[in-house]
């Protein structure tokens, strides 16, 4: 009789510690999946309203986020303050951690889209003029032109 004590001991112990490792693994690797960013904020306004008009970073980080998440197409402004090259990057790599920002040579989009960013001409002075364009496609490229 002892013996079967033991044994019945042993098979629940085992069947605990399986039941433990299990929802540890499953549990693990739920928290490594990176759920998409489902939110996502209508500024086809914006890219109408700012048209035109002398715009400030934060209003280029919202016209960047229409262009990227496909909500704008064409948009000329003036720059009420000098944006850098690394501040389209870090603005780029807020809304979306794989757009890749590259700095192009002319004011000119590439036949194959990457979902990238163009920047036409170094930084963006004080009071200068700028184009923001992209095509009318999935996954296009959005260029940032100085005039």
């Amino acid at each position: 009789m002892k013996g079967f004590v033991l044994d019945y001991t042993a098979i629940i112990l085992i069947a605990v510690v399986v039941m433990v490792v299990t929802i540890s693994l499953i549990t693990y690797y739920y928290r490594q999946m990176k759920l998409p960013n489902k939110e996502i904020v209508d500024v086809k306004y914006a890219c109408y309203q700012y048209n035109d008009t002398a715009i400030t970073i934060e209003d280029f980080k919202i016209l960047l986020y229409g262009f990227l998440t496909g909500q704008c197409d064409s948009v000329s402004s003036t720059l009420s303050q000098p944006i850098s090259f690394k501040d389209i990057e870090n603005a780029a790599k807020e809304i979306d951690d794989k757009t890749i920002v590259i700095e192009a040579k002319r004011c000119q989009l590439p036949s194959v889209s990457s979902h990238s960013v163009l920047v036409c001409c170094g930084d963006i002075e004080n009071k200068q003029n700028i184009n923001i364009n992209r095509k009318k496609i999935d996954n296009s490229d959005v260029i940032i032109c100085v005039e």
